[in-house]
């Protein structure tokens, strides 16, 4: 009876590329190895027992899309960006950005975009601060005036007014 071959440096390295990219632990790695093959070290699978385990890897990796998430550089460009547009994020926090993103690109969260819907974020939020840059606001006494490239409005304040909570 032939002894069966043993796992490769190459399939070692597969392993270990996949096993960072689905963001396994170390703890849990070794326990997904123990329960599907029953061995505490990739270094003690035999070849074909190293070929299963990338693919179920592969497929781990495909099924979560870790590689197609938004990455921190550009949460923290959009973070950067939203600050200039949202007056009021100091006293709002990040309640207007979740809002944002709900109504336009339905997530919750910036972490739970992909990559490709942050270039639509960040494309409109670059509008957003160019329209902001070409409309000017004055408050004078009960007068609000908004000038824009195209219009212009005037709203009187009625400060004697009582408004109904």
């Amino acid at each position: 009876m032939k002894k069966p071959l043993m796992i490769t440096e190459r399939q070692v390295r597969q392993l270990r590329t996949l096993v960072s990219k689905v963001l396994l632990t170390e703890d849990i790695y070794r326990d997904w190895l123990w329960c599907n093959f029953q061995v505490k070290s990739c270094k003690l699978l035999t070849m074909s027992e190293a070929d299963t385990a990338i693919s179920l890897l592969q497929n781990i990796n495909n099924e979560t899309r870790v590689d197609y998430m938004i990455t921190p550089k550009q949460i923290r460009y959009i973070k950067s960006l939203w600050i200039d547009i949202d007056i009021s994020q100091c006293e709002a926090g990040d309640k207007h950005l979740r809002g944002f993103l709900r109504n336009r690109f339905r997530v919750d969260r910036l972490e739970d975009l992909t990559r490709k819907q942050a270039h639509g974020v960040i494309a409109a939020v670059l509008r957003m601060k160019q329209q902001q840059a070409s409309c000017s606001v004055a408050v004078k006494e009960d007068t609000i005036c908004i000038q824009t490239k195209d219009n212009n409005y005037v709203f009187n304040i009625n400060k004697n007014r009582k408004y109904d909570a």
